[in-house]
Parts: structure tokens; sequence; C-alpha cells
């Protein structure tokens, strides 16, 4: 997850609360460039902050068949979205 993506979560969460914020990551945690110390404290924030978190799921974007966008987990959980932002790369 790169560190924009853990970002924008953050501001949607705190300028938007009443919106549902879903963060997928395929790794183990967030921002594993940082300390585990760091990552942690960074999850914790943003589920006080109501940010619904999934780790080790990379997920797939399909056409729901309202014409919808949804993401299929690789658990094979469905998130509808109304938008989604995709946040990718690793910092040099």
């Amino acid at each position: 997850m790169s560190p924009t993506g853990v970002e924008l979560a953050a501001e949607i969460a705190v300028d938007f609360p009443e919106k549902k914020v879903v963060l997928v990551h395929d790794g183990p945690r967030l921002l594993e460039f940082i300390g585990p110390k760091a990552s942690d404290k960074t999850l914790g924030w943003l589920k006080n902050k109501n940010v619904e978190v999934k780790l080790q799921q990379p997920v797939e974007l399909v056409r729901s068949s309202d014409g919808s966008n949804a993401y299929i987990t690789s658990s094979r959980e469905t998130i509808k979205a109304d938008c989604h932002f995709l946040c990718t790369g690793k910092p040099v």
C-alpha cells in the first residue's frame, strides 16, 4: 500500500465521517516500508476512524449486473463502491 492510499483513506474518514471507507491491501501490513510499530499505530488510528482495513486480500474490479462498480476480494467478498481510488506503487 502506498502512503498515498493510506493518507487518502484517512482524509476521507476525517472529512466525511458518514462515508464508509474500505482500504484493501494485498500485503500483510500497511506501509510495509516503515517499522511494524508505526504500521500498527496507523492501522489502529484508521480503525478508530471506522476505516475498514482488509489485509492480504488482492482485489479484482468487476461490473455488477446493475452497472455499478464492485470489487471481489481474494476471499470472494464483494465490496460495492460509489467511487474507488487505485493507489499503488512503492517508495523509491
